[in-house]
């Protein structure tokens, strides 16, 4: 298992178990019975952003609901969130996202580039949903290293319901900051100069911040039965403007970013204890 992989797993997990702790604190202990889904999500995503290769990865997953109670939508593409505000209709609370490292001793085309650690983004997100079948997600979060970038995801779903079958299909856009966009896309005179040799010459460039991509997200989910359901979901992403431009993603890399994977999920009722 490369190293690459393994922080991804251990903080996708670490993530999602500690927003459904955090739910569960906040549980109404006048309920009896909660329903509990456990979820194994395994997938293809790039190896790092902007990369032509693809990573596989696989996370971990638990909620909590109360039972008889319907399951939440939520895209597979959305961070890992807790909805502090619930109406129904609109949904807000805080968000994580976990960012893929980047280092020359896993990607050779990358030598002479500075590595760049895993990081969490956190922040806030609302969901609306304007009919029974579209809702708008918002995230607005900062990455939290030293060059304390700002990123913006934006997504418009549809969302429909025909029995055990529950679809999904919508626009994806991603807007960053100077600081987020030049951590990833930027080369530094000081490593063009340490390309030089190398089979892709990379020349220095300074990316600005603006929109990172457009994109499209889909899923398709089935119910086998009251206690077990099956997702299989896909994205493509197609970088933009600076982005597109840097030589990170002309020279050893793809504007062209897909992501492919598969969930399955098992939910049972547990009978309150505290």
């Amino acid at each position: 298992m490369s190293r690459s992989l393994f922080f991804m797993i251990l903080a996708a997990g670490a993530l999602t178990t500690s927003a459904s702790l955090a739910q569960q604190a906040d549980l109404d202990s006048s309920a009896p019975y909660w329903t509990v889904t456990v979820k194994g999500t395994v997938g293809l995503t790039p190896a790092y952003i902007g990369s032509s290769d693809f990573l596989p990865y696989g996370t971990p997953g638990i909620s909590f609901r109360r039972a008889g109670t319907p399951a939440s939508f939520s895209a597979p593409d959305d961070g890992v969130s807790l909805a502090i505000l619930d109406m129904g209709w609109i949904k807000a609370g805080p968000v994580v996202r976990y960012i893929a490292p980047r280092s020359h001793h896993d990607y050779s085309e990358l030598t002479g580039l500075k590595t760049i650690n895993w990081a969490l983004a956190a922040g806030g997100f609302v969901d609306v949903w304007e009919t029974p079948n579209f809702r708008s997600r918002v995230e607005l979060m900062r990455t939290m290293h030293e060059q304390q970038g700002f990123i913006a995801k934006l997504g418009e779903d549809w969302v429909t319901f025909n029995g055990p079958w529950t679809y999904m299909i919508g626009p994806r856009l991603q807007f960053g900051n100077d600081h987020y966009t030049s951590t990833y896309f930027s080369v530094t005179q000081q490593e063009s100069l340490a390309t030089l040799g190398n089979a892709n010459f990379l020349p220095a460039y300074h990316a600005k911040g603006g929109l990172n991509y457009l994109g499209v997200a889909g899923s398709v989910t089935y119910d086998w039965s009251k206690q077990w359901s099956t997702t299989a979901f896909a994205g493509y992403n197609r970088l933009t403007q600076s982005a597109a431009r840097s030589p990170i993603t002309n020279v050893t890399g793809s504007r062209n970013q897909f992501t492919f994977g598969a969930t399955v999920a098992y939910s049972f009722d547990m009978k309150q204890f505290w």
